[in-house]
């Protein structure tokens, strides 16, 4: 193992990239390992066979390696962490931009659309907001 001196400066960067990477290498393997639940929008077609899944895997799984090395080699901040809470709330609250963003009143900004219409996607709009109020209380308690 190196120990290798980098400026402050230079370590925070490579740390954020490092971290980018490692979650992008995770993604990877979730995906691969059809760790991914059945969803209506984002049904995701394998390309891959077994072997060739394997083989991704075993790639993955030496880049990530190397990426571990550079960590420790030039001591990068590993000590930073994010909680569940701090990811869920991000993600919740990304949800609710884009629901409160689909009321049929911002919708006509991409053209008119029927009261009936507007009406049953805001009936809808506010039971998903209902139930994301309701994920939001129980991850709070």
């Amino acid at each position: 193992m190196k120990n290798i001196n980098l400026p402050s400066s230079h370590k925070r960067s490579l740390s954020a990239v490092a971290r980018s990477i490692e979650q992008s290498l995770n993604d990877v393997i979730s995906l691969l390992k059809n760790e991914y639940p059945d969803a209506k929008f984002n049904r995701i077609e394998k390309s891959y066979t077994k072997k060739q899944r394997q083989e991704i895997i075993d790639a993955v799984e030496v880049l990530h390696s190397i990426l571990n090395e550079m960590v420790n080699d030039f001591k990068l901040d590993t000590s930073s962490s994010i909680s569940e809470n701090q990811i869920l709330n991000a993600k919740f609250t990304h949800i609710w931009t884009l629901l409160h963003d689909s009321y049929s009143k911002k919708l006509n900004r991409y053209g008119e659309l029927n009261k009936e219409a507007g009406s049953e996607i805001d009936k809808y709009i506010k039971r998903m907001l209902d139930a994301l109020n309701t994920l939001q209380q129980i991850c709070s308690k």
